[in-house]
């Protein structure tokens, strides 16, 4: 089963000529309805049933050099590049949702609407919980010596209010341009990695729904 919104696959031409074109930014896509509907609705209700706890990327020194990422609960001893929720425990919805992905034909499919040359999914894929005064600080994914060609990123996110911050912002650094997205159910966000493709999240308001925000992020060379 290719886990793709059929229509998606047919028009992968078009959408292959989007993701490369200069605009809104070089190799990204928006797409909606990215992934069949019965498998975000799975993959939605098993979040919504799953137990998380707090994890942070963290530095002791203000200078960042001593990076460190981790289950625990911030304090005022460490400076914070992000803080949201991840589940110890395998979710067996996301774990479908990422066997799906990783198959051969799930790959060919990517190549087909990014033409990013990707031949396998990288561990590990992250969901993350943004639950209430989560943020995540500027950053690019350009992780040297890992080969990452292509980061697929699906909200699994519904009646999320703009009121309730938590928007993700993509601004490559060497354009003066930035698309800002508020979460919506099963759209994902397509890029190819640099050292220029900037994103972030905004911090996610203490009014903030519990349980509403997830994203799945999977990782391609």
């Amino acid at each position: 089963m290719n886990p793709i919104n059929p229509i998606h696959l047919r028009c992968s031409p078009t959408i292959r000529e989007a993701f490369v074109s200069d605009h809104p930014l070089p190799r990204f896509a928006v797409i909606p309805d990215f992934v069949q509907s019965e498998l975000i609705d799975d993959a939605l209700a098993g979040c919504k049933r799953a137990h998380f706890e707090t994890y942070c990327g963290y530095s002791m020194t203000e200078d960042g050099k001593d990076m460190k990422s981790g289950y625990r609960e911030p304090d005022e001893s460490a400076y914070y590049v992000t803080i949201h929720k991840r589940s110890r425990t395998p979710i067996p919805e996301i774990a479908r949702l990422k066997d799906l992905f990783r198959t051969g034909e799930t790959i060919a499919a990517l190549n087909a609407l990014t033409d990013s040359g990707i031949t396998r999914m990288l561990e590990p894929d992250v969901l993350t919980y943004w639950s209430p005064a989560s943020f995540l600080e500027r950053h690019t994914d350009d992780v040297p010596d890992t080969h990452l060609r292509l980061v697929l990123s699906v909200s699994l996110t519904e009646g999320w209010e703009p009121a309730y911050g938590g928007a993700t912002l993509y601004a490559w650094s060497n354009l003066d341009r930035r698309v800002r997205l508020q979460p919506r159910l099963n759209t994902a966000v397509l890029f190819a990695p640099s050292s220029t493709s900037d994103h972030w999240v905004e911090q996610v308001s203490n009014d903030a729904p519990p349980l509403t925000r997830f994203t799945w992020t999977a990782f391609f060379a």
